[in-house]
């Protein structure tokens, strides 16, 4: 069987696992493509001058945001990489124990994923269409601009952008999967599904403290963009302050999350001792200690 014919075999076997990384891609690329181009709206060219200079600074914040969100879609396009890779191990293993080269493996996982993300990138930039026109919607009522000047407009700048992001990220995604496939050890890939995750026994009192630290950190960049707003000036460093106690209070919110979320149900004895629920707790425990990074990246996105 041709290589072509074996990738084409398996994505249509393994569709219910790459669905979740087609719906990760798909999303990933209509919030960009929409993201990027609300400035491309026509309507937004015949405002007066409080507003155009209200706008052009909003415009200075999209921009520095586009970078930040391409950054925070690699990392969630990785972890869902990451998320496939784990489901296939025992096959690609299957397949070196037929005699498949690590190489001839390496290409085959790659052109998958690259299929799957072709027909991603171009699904979600037709959604990415559709929801830019709704977003502009929204932004020309924030502006309080009528309505009735609104264009269905396509963005090639936008589009471009997205393609360009797309493709860079998708190459550290292939690099990343050729190199996971070439250095792992056969044993790993055939009992990749066998692995629980690891449980950590240490002091609960200090990720009881840093849990309520991370709760100070939060609600305290609330009330500082609630009362300061959330734009950005020289004269007044609150937002970058609040920015920072927010980034910070969220990723040691879930890095404490799961020694807190085992000390509670374990305090509850007639939930923690009931059936397989002593094991359960814990390995959804070991799971957010293990995922706590992706999920402030995730919260960063969202």
């Amino acid at each position: 069987m041709t290589s072509c014919k074996l990738i084409i075999k398996n994505v249509r076997k393994n569709i219910r696992d790459y669905l979740i990384y087609f719906l990760t891609l798909m999303i990933s690329v209509s919030v960009f493509y929409a993201f990027n181009s609300i400035s491309d709206q026509p309507a937004f060219s015949e405002m007066g001058m409080t507003k155009t200079l209200l706008y052009d600074q909003l415009g200075i914040l999209l921009s520095t945001l586009t970078v930040l969100i391409a950054v925070v879609l690699a990392f969630l396009i990785i972890y869902a990489n990451q998320f496939l890779l784990k489901r296939r191990k025992k096959e690609l293993g299957l397949y070196m124990v037929l005699g498949m080269k690590k190489g001839r493996i390496s290409r085959i996982f790659a052109g998958e994923t690259f299929c799957v993300g072709v027909i991603a990138l171009v699904t979600g930039l037709c959604l990415g269409v559709a929801l830019s026109q709704g977003i502009s919607l929204v932004a020309l009522k924030l502006f309080a601009i009528e309505l009735s000047k609104f264009r269905l407009v396509f963005s090639m700048g936008a589009f471009q952008k997205t393609v360009l992001c797309f493709a860079v990220i998708f190459l550290l995604v292939m690099t990343f999967n050729v190199w996971s496939v070439s250095s792992v050890q056969l044993i790993d890939l055939l009992t990749a599904g066998r692995k629980n995750e690891t449980s950590q026994n240490r002091s609960c009192l200090l990720p009881v403290l840093l849990f309520l630290v991370s709760l100070a950190c939060i609600l305290s960049s609330g009330v500082m963009f609630y009362r300061n707003g959330i734009l950005p000036s020289r004269e007044n460093r609150s937002f970058q302050v609040a920015g920072i106690l927010l980034v910070a209070g969220t990723f040691i919110f879930f890095y404490s999350l799961s020694t807190v979320f085992v000390q509670i149900l374990r305090a509850n004895s007639n939930i923690y001792l009931r059936g397989l629920n002593t094991f359960l707790v814990r390995q959804i425990g070991s799971k957010i200690r293990t995922n706590y990074f992706i999920m402030t990246i995730v919260c960063g996105l969202l």
